[in-house]
């Protein structure tokens, strides 16, 4: 069975220090990244204690390998002499993360398994990174994922539902990094985080007459929001709704039974791939 994982854009938030961070090499968002990444983490997610375990011997300076793990109960069956009795034991189930954290046009992405047995990767990660913020109050940056998602599933829906879309509401991480274009959208989100500290903005359009999703800026805004720089919602006269959070885009590494070796391992060979690159 093939093996995805969901792709995330990391967006850190330069904010003010008022106490020295007691990393005293975490100087820039990479240095930072490495440091998160590279360090064993013990968090809450939802009621369950889960672990994060770097793998330093598979990572590679453009992509860190690790692991999101929690115990779970695995049920199995006795011996034929033992009449297959039902039996349960204890034991730990884990998914596989890539993170690329060079800041650079691509960069700073990250891969989560999906296993449905340790849980959502989204979740999962936005548990991950409330507990860092909350441990590191005094860290120079906030951290903030947003899923990457397919334009293409947006101007879809907005296809099917032309001149009836009411409302788009767009939630912008600020930018704080390099990106493939300069845009207008782009320098004003800048603005908002330099004058005003904003980390996130939130622009609604709405027209019960029905929007114009072919203007300018709607199109510079989903593309803005496509590289994992926000969230996009719609939603029609009739009731249909678009949320790019249940559109994440997705890599798959297929099952190769010549490769017997674990996924991890697999994936550290093919960290472009799995990245999307």
């Amino acid at each position: 069975m093939p093996d995805n994982f969901q792709l995330f854009r990391l967006s850190l938030v330069e904010r003010s220090q008022d106490d020295m961070f007691p990393e005293p090499n975490v100087t820039d968002r990479e240095s930072y990244l490495r440091y998160i990444f590279t360090t064993k983490w013990e968090y809450d997610h939802r009621g369950s204690t889960f672990h994060f375990i770097p793998a330093p011997h598979l990572s590679a300076s453009d992509g860190l390998m690790g692991k999101f793990g929690r115990a779970v109960t695995v049920e199995e069956n006795t011996s034929p002499d033992q009449g297959f009795e039902d039996v349960l034991r204890p034991g730990w189930k884990a998914a596989v993360l890539v993170i690329d954290p060079v800041n650079h046009a691509d960069g700073q992405k990250v891969a989560v398994q999906h296993d449905p047995k340790v849980g959502s990767p989204g979740a999962i990660l936005d548990s991950f990174i409330d507990f860092i913020a909350r441990r590191h109050p005094s860290a120079p940056f906030v951290i903030k994922a947003e899923p990457i998602f397919n334009a293409d599933t947006f101007w879809e829906f907005a296809a099917e539902n032309r001149g009836e879309i009411t409302t788009v509401t767009f939630e912008f991480v600020v930018p704080n990094g390099l990106w493939n274009a300069e845009t207008d959208l782009k320098d004003e989100l800048r603005e908002a985080r330099e004058l005003v500290k904003a980390q996130k903005v939130v622009a609604t359009f709405k027209s019960q007459d029905g929007l114009e999703t072919d203007s300018p800026q709607i199109k510079e805004a989903v593309d803005y929001v496509e590289k994992g720089s926000g969230e996009v919602t719609a939603k029609s006269k009739r009731g249909k709704r678009f949320s790019s959070k249940n559109k994440p885009k997705r890599t798959i590494l297929h099952d190769n039974p010549d490769d017997p070796e674990p996924l991890i391992v697999r994936a550290a060979r093919q960290i472009a791939k799995v990245l999307g690159k």
